[in-house]
């Protein structure tokens, strides 16, 4: 598995916008997580316009890249995912308790 750090995907003299991605996961298995990082004090609740935004990040990095593989976002968070139309459409969530365990 190697971790990318990408701090700009586009050449000064594109026109296309940039995007950030909190992190990479560049699997063996040609398969590359989009990591979304949300810190919020309960349940995140993901809006339209943040799944846009997450949809856009795929493409982006797809467009540029021109990779092959499969790309999945992840969504890591708090305390979870307030469930609703968008975040079921993310199958990969994790939250701290995921991340800190003993």
């Amino acid at each position: 598995m190697a971790f990318a750090n990408c701090d700009n995907v586009f050449d000064d003299n594109e026109t296309l916008p940039g995007v950030q991605i909190d992190m990479l996961i560049d699997r063996s298995d040609d398969v590359i997580n989009v990591c979304e990082m949300k810190f919020s004090k309960g349940k995140y609740e993901l809006t339209e316009d943040e799944y846009e935004k997450l949809q856009d990040r795929v493409s982006v990095l797809q467009n540029k890249s021109k990779t092959k593989k499969a790309v999945h976002i992840v969504l890591i968070t708090s305390y979870g995912v307030v469930p609703n139309v968008f975040s079921y459409d993310i199958p990969s969530q994790l939250t701290m308790d995921n991340l800190f365990t003993e």
